[in-house]
């Protein structure tokens, strides 16, 4: 068929038209789409509010730390850090589709915790 023919019978391209876009709406309810792998990685993003500290500050005193602790974490694939100069300060990683949903939520879990700096005992003595 040649595209002179649609032109001549725009009443029969434009009912075509639609009866494609109704196939495709019905295939989309039947189509297994749960089924396909996911495709972006899962992030873990931590949000941290530093009051009245600007971008740098929140960049050397939340980032920074969780920066340092990166290397030991396995299956680190990307990481990005964002602060701002109202306190806030956003780090997050992305690990690998593979790791199973249980994994990322125990490396969730671990991620803040490992940056964190060790607790005093001094005043828990008394």
């Amino acid at each position: 068929m040649s595209p002179r023919f649609f032109i001549d019978r725009p009443i029969f391209a434009s009912v075509l038209s639609i009866v494609i876009v109704v196939v495709g709406l019905v295939s989309m309810q039947v189509l297994p789409v749960a089924q396909y792998p996911e495709i972006t990685p899962p992030v873990v993003q931590i949000e941290a509010d530093y009051p009245d500290a600007s971008a740098e500050v929140v960049a050397d005193a939340v980032a920074r730390p969780i920066e340092v602790q990166l290397p030991g974490i396995d299956n680190l694939l990307y990481y990005d850090s964002t602060s701002t100069n109202d306190g806030s300060g956003s780090p997050s990683k992305s690990g690998p589709i593979s790791i199973s949903p249980p994994s990322r939520r125990r490396i969730a879990r671990s991620w803040p915790s490992r940056s964190c700096p060790p607790r005093s005992s001094a005043g828990a003595s008394r």
